[in-house]
């Protein structure tokens, strides 16, 4: 950062005592020389940095892909509710959900891992569970065994009165 020639010209030119002075080392020959520091900017980040920001970033990345497999969880049981409750009969509907899930795990799952499966399980009010006013409620389930993961949202909807 500093150049030693143009501190010590600096020091000469002036033709004053500053440079003899044995508390400045400005101008002094035989004092410490000022050390180059290229370079240490990058050792510094390289190791300080990167062994604080690194644990940060594997953590951050965990909780943001926690926080997406919980949102396509509760996404997926509203989804599914709303078809289930939707059918006409309770067959009908149990088939409507298996479709819309399989179709997700076709779809969205293959991406990701083979590790993942989905279980559902739905509680009804009434019996049978597509009756006018009953109330449905579907609990999904998605369990990654790559992570040991495992995501559940629950989605509830009541089958039309008419």
């Amino acid at each position: 950062m500093f150049n030693r020639r143009a501190t010590s010209d600096l020091g000469n030119d002036s033709g004053s005592d500053l440079g003899n002075d044995s508390g400045s080392d400005l101008g002094n020959d035989s004092g410490s020389e000022l050390v180059d520091e290229t370079g240490s900017a990058t050792a510094e980040f390289v190791l300080l940095a990167l062994p604080l920001f690194l644990p940060a970033l594997l953590f951050f990345l965990s909780i943001s892909n926690s926080a997406n497999s919980e949102m396509e969880a509760s996404f997926l049981a509203r989804q599914s509710v709303s078809a289930f409750a939707s059918a006409a009969d309770d067959v009908e509907a149990h088939v409507r959900v298996n479709a819309l899930l399989n179709a997700f795990q076709k779809n969205e799952m293959t991406e990701k891992s083979e590790g993942e499966k989905l279980e559902y399980s739905i509680r009804c009010s009434d019996f049978p569970c597509i009756s006018r006013g009953g109330e449905v409620e579907l609990t999904i389930q998605i369990k990654d065994s790559a992570n040991k993961t495992k995501s559940i949202s629950s989605a509830r909807s009541t089958v039309d009165k008419w």
